[in-house]
């Protein structure tokens, strides 16, 4: 996961593992878990918008 702080982009590399949008919508909290305190930490929760997430993984899974 990578945070581009000035383009509020949050952007979920996949490596090699396919998954459909369910299954990325029902694992989305453990494949985040490892980085979220990290995110929150350095550019706190403002930063994370979720409603445009949620369109990018309409748009990219959908």
């Amino acid at each position: 996961m990578k945070l581009y702080k000035g383009k509020k982009i949050l952007s979920i590399c996949d490596r090699g593992i396919r998954m459909t949008k369910e299954d990325l919508i029902k694992n989305l909290g453990t494949i985040a878990k490892s980085r979220t305190s990290g995110i929150f930490s350095t550019y706190g929760a403002s930063y994370i918008h979720f409603p445009p997430f949620f369109e990018l993984m309409e748009n990219n899974y959908g």
